[in-house]
């Protein structure tokens, strides 16, 4: 049993608009992008997970949730602390144009 969803979605969000933010490049192709590193780390956390049986996974699980926290939230530079991630560039949709 993994405790560590939230996580993965984080992460998932994380690299999506570091990619949008950096490289500007398709927004599919950055959520695929994202898609395929989060399942690396669901890999690399399931398989060090099931290592361990009982208790002892749930909690490692739960650490791997912390280890994950403490890194978005430390690493300002990346991911901008508390403050999340800015000047995120957004698209102008076609049917937005009359909003103007």
């Amino acid at each position: 049993m993994m405790f560590c969803q939230a996580s993965f979605f984080g992460s998932g969000a994380y690299i999506t608009g570091l990619l949008i933010h950096h490289f500007q490049p398709n927004i599919f192709l950055c959520m695929g992008t994202a898609v395929a590193g989060v399942a690396l780390l669901a890999l690399v956390f399931g398989y060090m997970g099931t290592l361990r049986i009982g208790s002892y996974c749930v909690l490692l699980t739960l650490a791997f949730n912390e280890l994950i926290f403490f890194i978005a939230y430390q690493w300002k530079t990346l991911t901008g602390g508390s403050d999340g991630l800015r000047n995120i560039p957004r698209r102008r949709w076609k049917s937005q144009a009359f909003l103007k």
